[in-house]
């Protein structure tokens, strides 16, 4: 479980050479997250997602408030929790072959062995990929890579911000399945501004904008009805441009 209690994030902005503007980015958020849930995230960009992913994950502070990580709501205990983001190079370092990121996770997996089923799973099997170099990997594959090393971990909470921008649509299926299979029981929470994929793989959305909670429910009920027109808007577009997709030849 994943908890943030009145939580405030302020950034100030340079707007002339001696004026600064403060940009309210996260207003008073809070929430539960229960294990066993998948949550997306959207709204539209600027709304504040990932700057509330990046405090989630803890690497931002909040100016105020409290982000409460545990396993059950009245024991403390601590949890394992990870996140993929969409910039691949704050994990991976050029420098490194996959095989040395795979020999390093296999040691700190719960399970030393899956590292190698995932990265079967998700096309980067060892015995091919395993030289390469993270350059000599194309986009979609570090995200892949990033995926499987991050998931392998068994993460009791996983925050994903954009992480399959560079994947093809049957390619990040595999990922979901992989997710569905592998973290039946952990907390997950998903940004992504493609709302079909986060409706495909989540249980519950929170459309989220200027910081704070527009809108919540399970997936079936925000896409039957909606109770804003923000969301209404957002599934709006979401269906004109997959309905423009499928029309290109």
């Amino acid at each position: 479980m994943l908890s943030a209690k009145h939580v405030y994030k302020t950034y100030l902005e340079k707007v002339s050479i001696f004026k600064w503007h403060e940009n309210k980015v996260i207003e008073d958020f809070s929430y539960d997250f229960l294990s066993g849930t998948r949550y997306g995230i959207i709204g539209v960009s600027g709304s504040g997602k990932t700057t509330l992913a990046s405090i989630l994950a803890g690497y931002d502070r909040p100016d105020s408030g409290s982000i409460i990580y545990s396993k059950h709501p009245s024991d403390g205990s601590s949890i394992r929790v990870r996140n993929v983001f969409q910039d691949t190079y704050r994990f991976l370092n050029p420098v490194n072959t996959l095989e040395w990121y795979e020999k390093n996770i296999s040691a700190i997996s719960p399970d030393p062995k899956l590292i190698d089923k995932i990265l079967d799973a998700v096309g980067l099997p060892l015995e091919r990929f395993g030289s390469l170099y993270i350059d000599q990997l194309s986009g979609g594959q570090r995200q892949r890579l990033a995926f499987a090393m991050v998931l392998s971990q068994l993460p009791d909470v996983l925050i994903l911000d954009e992480p399959f921008s560079m994947i093809d649509p049957p390619n990040a299926m595999v990922l979901f399945s992989l997710i569905r299979k592998y973290l039946d029981k952990s907390t997950v929470i998903y940004i992504d501004h493609n709302i079909d994929r986060v409706a495909y793989l989540c249980d519950h959305i929170i459309a989220f904008d200027k910081g704070r909670i527009v809108e919540e429910d399970d997936v079936k009920k925000i896409f039957e009805t909606q109770k804003t027109e923000y969301v209404e808007k957002l599934i709006w577009a979401s269906e004109k441009i997959s309905s423009r997709m499928k029309r290109q030849p």
